[in-house]
């Protein structure tokens, strides 16, 4: 993605949040895979689905991919992180 960097070999796997996007967040391959997601800094679950027709047009859905839904206000630290606990 172009906001986030994904760090698949720590364990669990976390997303750095580089530029905060509107809304939502593409992880591509991700689907069937993640069991919990959530911000490092606080612990707060984020919600997350199979991506759908409503992802932007720029982006390639896939069935393999899923979107996690993030806060409309960025977190007040330096790069917010998405912890992600898989299955």
């Amino acid at each position: 993605s172009r906001y986030a960097v994904l760090k698949p070999g720590d364990n669990p796997p976390d997303v750095h949040l580089l530029d905060y996007p509107l809304g939502r967040l593409l992880l591509k391959g991700y689907a069937g895979k993640v069991k919990y997601a959530q911000f490092l800094h606080d612990r707060s679950e984020l919600r997350f689905g199979k991506a759908n027709a409503s992802v932007t047009h720029k982006d390639e859905l896939d069935e393999k991919d899923i979107l996690l839904v993030l806060p409309d206000v960025r977190p007040d630290v330096e790069i917010p992180v998405i912890e992600l606990i898989l299955n």
